[in-house]
């Protein structure tokens, strides 16, 4: 999908910059256009990015281009001189601002207002109907392979189902069968989770069970799945998840919403900017927790990396209309869909007569326009004679397109209140024709192909030093 702008700050925030913490013995693990990188620092960025719960945990070898591909970017955007703009150090500072204001509280402040939290998310659990802790058996099943890949993974699935009826071990299965090999270690069994934490058709399947019940194959986006309900709750005890709350106090800064400190603080972040740092706050700095120093290095880098690849990947690949013609052009081949598609209109009218006009209408009208040409001729002075929806429709988007495209009724109807007579208007596709119907995985491809380039030119412009036998050491000393 394309990158946005709040999950791609995430995932720089979420690399490490150069900081240390004077520790007696931090040796330096690696050059980077001449800058140090500690081996502390390393540390901190790779336990952080492979801590409980990632689902793509890697190793040090494998974490160790990407670390250094973020560091080059990171250089790229300090070449470009980003951080001397006036919108980077404002939010520079006001991030430090609250860092800093997070550390003058007692401990009495923090604990109450992770119980505050706590309370918050325990009302907000309840009314999604509790958590849930479920195992899961995974077969994942790309967007782009081919529709015998989809009827290979559901054979599968079957199998395994009719295993598991037939009185098969649950954790062992997912163990040896799941996709999801970080469940799958531990006998397919996730966290606790609640409703709208995960995807539609597996919180169907979960709010359908009761403890100790296993649900039927079945489909999500992502492939197949069975699931077991294990265990069902309102909510955790305070006690099980303090230790997050009061990190997240620590973190997010949610200090300043408590009452007596919230005029004081946003007074603060307003006036604060990189020039206007006085004594006392350099004085804070060195106060700091090396957790706290990290999130401040991090936040800055992300910011950094955020505007850089922004300027010179994201944002510009999406604009280049001719860029991502010619990638379609040259990679037709590799988009191609599980399922064929409907481009078109499925519309709704009031009369037979109003229901001609529009076919007339679609005809004599380019189908970039067609909603535009409706909204004018059906839709004004006060009345909605017809509704229309044009897209791009696979299997299961509409009942309408369902029985007279695909040929298949599943139950839903296609009537609409109030609009007796409906019709369908376009083309049934069984591959992209144009570069319009898959634009979301070519504007990311396309995006990938840029970047893969920008980082070639940035490892040949930087140098780039490895201490081989320190990394060694790496979690190991």
């Amino acid at each position: 999908m394309v990158r946005t702008p709040s999950a791609l700050l995430l995932v720089g925030i979420l690399l490490m910059g150069s900081i240390s913490f004077g520790q007696t013995v931090d040796p330096v693990v690696m050059t980077i256009n001449g800058k140090a990188v500690t081996r502390s620092e390393f540390e901190y960025s790779y336990n952080k990015d492979n801590a409980a719960g990632v689902l793509d945990k890697k190793t040090v070898e494998e974490y160790l281009p990407l670390f250094v591909n973020f560091k080059l970017k990171v250089e790229a955007a300090l070449d470009a001189r980003l951080d001397t703009l006036a919108s980077f150090q404002n939010e520079l500072a006001s991030y430090r601002s609250g860092l800093m204001a997070s550390m003058r509280v007692s401990n009495t402040d923090m604990e109450a207002a992770a119980r505050s939290l706590y309370e918050a998310d325990k009302v907000q659990a309840i009314r999604n109907g509790g958590l849930y802790r479920v195992a899961q058996i995974y077969l994942h099943v790309g967007q782009r392979e081919p529709r015998s890949a989809e009827m290979v993974a559901r054979a599968r699935i079957d199998s395994i189902y009719r295993a598991l009826q037939q009185g098969a071990d649950f954790g062992m299965l997912a163990r040896r069968c799941s996709d999801d090999k970080v469940t799958a270690a531990r006998g397919g069994e996730l966290h606790w989770v609640q409703r709208g934490e995960t995807m539609a058709e597996f919180e169907a399947e979960m709010s359908a069970l009761k403890v100790g019940e296993m649900s039927k194959p079945f489909e999500s986006p992502a492939g197949f799945h069975i699931i077991k309900l294990l265990e069902k709750c309102d909510y955790l005890p305070y006690e099980a998840v303090r230790t997050e709350l009061l990190k997240t106090v620590e973190r997010q800064n949610v200090l300043r919403r408590m009452k007596g400190m919230n005029s004081q603080l946003v007074a603060e972040k307003r006036q604060m900017n990189m020039d206007s740092m006085s004594k006392e706050n350099q004085m804070t700095l060195e106060e700091m927790l090396p957790e706290q120093l990290y999130l401040l290095q991090e936040y800055r880098e992300g910011l950094l990396l955020y505007n850089m690849c922004s300027r010179t990947v994201w944002d510009s690949a999406a604009r280049d209309e001719a860029g991502l013609e010619h990638y379609f052009r040259q990679n037709k081949k590799k988009y191609r869909w599980g399922q064929p598609r409907y481009k078109g209109i499925v519309y709704y009218a009031k009369t037979k007569k109003d229901l001609s006009a529009v076919k007339k209408l679609l005809k004599s009208t380019d189908s970039k326009e067609w909603m535009r040409a409706i909204k004018r001729t059906f839709q004004e002075n006060g009345g909605v004679s017809v509704q229309a929806e044009q897209a791009l429709f696979k299997p299961d988007d509409n009942a309408l397109i369902d029985s007279k495209v695909f040929g298949y009724v599943d139950g839903k109807s296609a009537l609409k209140d109030g609009y007796p007579y409906m019709a369908v208007y376009g083309k049934k596709l069984k591959v992209p024709k144009s570069m319009d119907d898959v634009r979301y995985l070519v504007v990311a491809d396309y995006q990938e192909e840029l970047e893969k380039a920008w980082v070639e030119g940035l490892r040949k412009k930087y140098t780039v030093s490895i201490d081989r036998d320190v990394l060694l050491t790496v979690n190991k000393h």
